[in-house]
């Protein structure tokens, strides 16, 4: 039976990266993960729906980047590929791309179907928020991961059940630390600002 949740703490909402899952997780897997497989996964014909808007998105921020050089190239979303060096050194920049995390999220969804990507969180996670929510405390995640992302993360790293709400910046299309991103924790647990 859970426990009354102090009246002091009635909801939580936590980050992903450095919070529960190690940084150098997305880093180091992560990240990589999407580069070996990203020549594959735009080339194959199954994706070409799927790719429609990331690759929507990305050409908009292409044309909005004073960055891009002449090796980019101009990237086409009838051509898939030819977006391939300019996700490359966004991804190198750690970049909060929109058209970016749709696309690493379906890559990263489609490996942690597949098996090949597991969740990597910190032992004391899923233990310490089993606690939080038997207390009767309210948990949510969130992240600049897309809502796919965060889906495959929580259901492949045994935290499922374990959180309310996944909560992606991209409902809101601002990354943290924008005020927009925070304020959906708050909204989600019809909290008021303090």
């Amino acid at each position: 039976m859970p426990r009354r949740r102090s009246a002091l703490v009635q909801s939580i909402v936590l980050d992903v990266e450095g919070t529960t899952t190690p940084i150098a997780f997305v880093y180091d897997v992560l990240f990589p993960f999407v580069r070996t497989r990203l020549h594959t996964y735009l080339s194959d014909p199954k994706n070409r729906f799927p790719l429609t808007e990331p690759l929507r998105r990305l050409r908009e921020e292409w044309e909005g980047d004073a960055d891009h050089g002449p090796r980019e190239g101009t990237p086409s979303i009838q051509d898939p590929e030819s977006f391939t060096t300019y996700i490359e050194r966004l991804t190198d920049q750690d970049r909060k791309s929109p058209g970016l995390k749709l696309l690493q999220g379906q890559v990263w969804e489609e490996g942690y179907r597949s098996g090949e990507l597991t969740g990597d969180v910190f032992p004391d996670v899923a233990p310490a928020l089993r606690q939080l929510k038997d207390a009767g405390i309210r948990l949510a995640f969130l992240s600049n991961f897309t809502a796919a992302m965060l889906d495959a993360a929580v259901k492949n790293s045994g935290l499922e059940g374990l959180l309310e709400e996944h909560l992606s910046t991209d409902r809101v299309r601002a990354y943290k630390p924008d005020p927009r991103a925070y304020q959906m924790g708050l909204d989600a647990f019809g909290a008021k600002k303090s």
